[in-house]
C-alpha cells in the first residue's frame, strides 16, 4: 500500500474520520519497543502520553495490530485498554516464516460530534 508506515504489516495506528496516521503509527510502535526492551513501565507511558496527544487532536480510536505470538504485547496492549477485533492469519513475513497479525482497537474519546479538522 502506498504510503504505509508498516513493511510487516503489524503496527499501531489511529483514526480519525477513517484516516490512518503514520505518525501515530510509529510514536505507538515507539511505545512497543520500549516496553519489549525494558519491561518496567515505558510501553505504558509512551501509550498514556499518546492517547492524551492523539484525544487533543479529536482522533476517535487507537488501533493496534501485533505479529504473533508475542505475549508480551498481547498483555500491554490489554491493559492499556485494547480490545481484539480480529486476526489475519498467515499475513505477515518475520524471521523467516509466516505469522498471525491480530488487531486490536480502544476508543480514546467518545461522542457524536462531526470531526474537527487535523490539526
Amino acid at each position: 500500500m502506498r504510503g504505509s508506515c508498516s513493511r510487516t504489516g503489524a503496527a499501531s495506528s489511529a483514526t480519525h474520520t477513517g484516516v490512518r496516521s503514520c505518525r501515530a503509527r510509529r510514536i505507538a510502535g515507539r511505545a512497543r519497543s520500549a516496553s519489549t526492551w525494558s519491561g518496567g513501565g515505558g510501553g505504558r507511558a509512551l501509550y498514556d502520553a499518546l492517547f492524551a496527544r492523539l484525544a487533543e487532536r479529536g482522533f476517535r480510536t487507537a488501533v493496534a495490530g501485533m505479529t504473533l505470538p508475542n505475549d508480551a504485547s498481547v498483555g500491554l496492549h490489554r491493559a492499556m485498554g485494547f480490545e481484539p477485533v480480529g486476526t489475519y492469519r498467515r499475513i505477515g513475513w518475520k524471521h523467516g516464516t509466516w505469522h498471525d497479525v491480530a488487531w486490536t482497537q480502544r476508543t480514546i474519546i467518545t461522542g457524536q460530534d462531526p470531526p474537527a479538522e487535523l490539526r
